[in-house]
């Protein structure tokens, strides 16, 4: 059984500004309470110059006093476009959301690269080219198209660039970088899912790509203007896309937008299991775990999904777990505990 994908593009959304969401009507004090509006997602578009820190930090103060507060993976600060605030117990799924595929809109300059692979670096002498020297293939669309096409359907091996938040000995890349010395190289292999060029000049290249967490969009740039005999940097940078909650690509939200936890639990797809199997999996128990997400029905249900929720069969908004793919097996990441009702996150893990 399935529960319908949601697509939130449309009115999904309320519109709610940086205020608080409106509590739900007062419930008898004989009956469990099932959460405040307060858990779920604010769906912020960041403004390139503001780290996303500080988009936290300003929502936290809009809301009352100690209510949790996170974020679903963050953008440079002049990178715009999506970027999830997780409110209330919607926190407990972060991991959910940082391991999430991605999509962007980026745009390349062509002629030289920076030691920060963006708009905010020193230019690299030794990669400077002159326009002139562009052949005209190399400013063709099919060209550039025909390029891209290469990054997909296969293992892209990636170079964690200098200016990161990897560690080595337990000091961040950029510090080092910062500091005089040369980082290690860090290769990772990651998936490209889409890559589509949208626009092409003797100058710069638009590209809009889908790729999966973790991928860096400013080595994808540079990799992509080497394969195609040139060099260049990344001068923009939009999310449009994270785990499925979208933004237009063409113009900035002017408020932030939000999603109610339990709304969005009952719109995903999500595995639904029996009274004794959710007991099970509350309890603990490793074999009948190891069953189910071993199972024909589960395997053809999740498909290639990088995650699976899992739920009660009566009640799908009553989640019972998290699994996570990872090398074609499946895992359960987290259980959700929630014998007095309410979305399956109120009585924590």
């Amino acid at each position: 059984q399935r529960v319908a994908q949601a697509n939130y593009a449309g009115q999904t959304y309320t519109g709610v500004g940086l205020t608080r969401p409106p509590l739900p009507p007062m419930r008898d004090q004989s009956t469990p309470p099932i959460g405040y509006a307060q858990d779920g997602f604010y769906i912020v578009d960041k403004a390139a110059g503001m780290g996303s820190t500080d988009v936290v930090r300003e929502i936290k103060r809009k809301l009352p006093k100690n209510t949790k507060i996170g974020h679903g993976g963050t953008l440079d600060p002049f990178a715009t476009g999506v970027l999830v605030v997780l409110v209330g117990h919607a926190t407990k799924l972060s991991d959910l959301f940082l391991h999430a595929d991605k999509t962007y809109v980026a745009n390349l300059r062509l002629g030289f690269q920076t030691t920060t692979g963006d708009l905010t670096g020193d230019v690299l002498p030794d990669t400077v080219r002159s326009v002139t020297e562009f052949s005209s293939d190399t400013v063709a669309h099919e060209h550039w198209q025909n390029v891209a096409q290469t990054f997909i359907g296969q293992d892209y091996l990636q170079r964690a660039p200098d200016y990161s938040s990897k560690k080595q000995d337990g000091v961040r890349f950029h510090t080092l970088a910062r500091q005089g010395v040369k980082p290690p190289d860090r290769l990772n292999i990651k998936k490209i899912h889409q890559l589509f060029v949208l626009s092409v000049t003797p100058t710069e290249v638009t590209f809009k790509v889908t790729c999966e967490s973790g991928t860096y969009v400013r080595v994808l740039a540079e990799d992509l203007a080497k394969r195609a005999g040139t060099t260049g940097h990344l001068v923009g940078l939009r999310r449009t896309k994270k785990n499925g909650l979208l933004l237009p690509e063409d113009k900035p939200l002017t408020e932030p937008l939000f999603v109610d936890l339990e709304s969005w639990v009952r719109q995903q797809n999500t595995f639904l299991l029996s009274a004794p199997v959710t007991r099970d999996f509350r309890l603990g128990r490793v074999r009948t775990i190891q069953n189910v997400l071993e199972s024909r029905d589960f395997m053809n249900f999740a498909g290639s999904a990088h995650y699976s929720l899992l739920a009660e069969g009566d009640n799908p908004s009553q989640l019972v777990g998290l699994a996570v793919q990872e090398n074609q097996v499946w895992n359960l990441q987290r259980v959700f505990h929630a014998p007095h009702g309410g979305n399956g996150l109120e009585r924590g893990f």
